[in-house]
């Protein structure tokens, strides 16, 4: 893929990521996603599983659970209502996908108030009130451009973000 093509679909792609972000109780059509990307649909979604790493109703899943995990650690509403904020129509069928994300139920996850999300291959998780500013591209089988530099010293600054999941686990 020439180099400009990767940075307009790269482009793309992340306004989608943050439309989701922002979106996130809404319904999100495939049909409405590939339209904001100025893609057909089935262009889109081929794209953007190549891109993210997962398909579009995953990712979004993906992040309704975290969501769910973060308002359950720092919550105190019922595990139901989120359950239902979360687009599960069952409390046992958010308690199946939770679990197998997160491995501990709900409940269990609750008391001990603590949660590491798994590595996922995109580097995007749900974050309140943050939109997606940047995500790893993935490459198969493609050569990576390196280039070593030295830099000059300078100050930085880092944003600490917690991992949550439990080890070796995904969505």
């Amino acid at each position: 893929m020439r180099a400009v093509t990767l940075q307009d679909y790269k482009r793309r792609i992340l306004q989608v990521l943050a439309h989701i972000q922002n979106h996130l109780n809404d319904p999100l059509p495939l049909d409405e996603l590939a339209s904001l990307a100025c893609f057909s649909r089935y262009h889109f979604h081929r794209i953007f599983k190549g891109m993210v790493g997962e398909s579009v109703k995953e990712y979004v899943r993906r992040l309704r659970l975290e969501r769910a995990a973060s308002q359950l650690k720092m919550g105190s509403a019922p595990v139901i209502e989120i359950a239902l904020d979360a687009g599960y129509e069952s409390h046992e069928a958010f308690t199946r996908s939770f679990k197998r994300c997160f491995g501990a139920a709900p409940a269990h996850f609750r008391l001990i108030r603590r949660a590491q999300f798994a590595g996922v291959s995109s580097g995007v998780h749900y974050r309140p009130g943050k939109t997606v500013q940047h995500f790893r591209t993935l490459h198969r089988g493609g050569d990576m451009d390196v280039k070593i530099q030295q830099l000059k010293a300078m100050r930085v600054a880092s944003d600490r973000t917690e991992k949550w999941a439990a080890p070796g686990t995904a969505c």
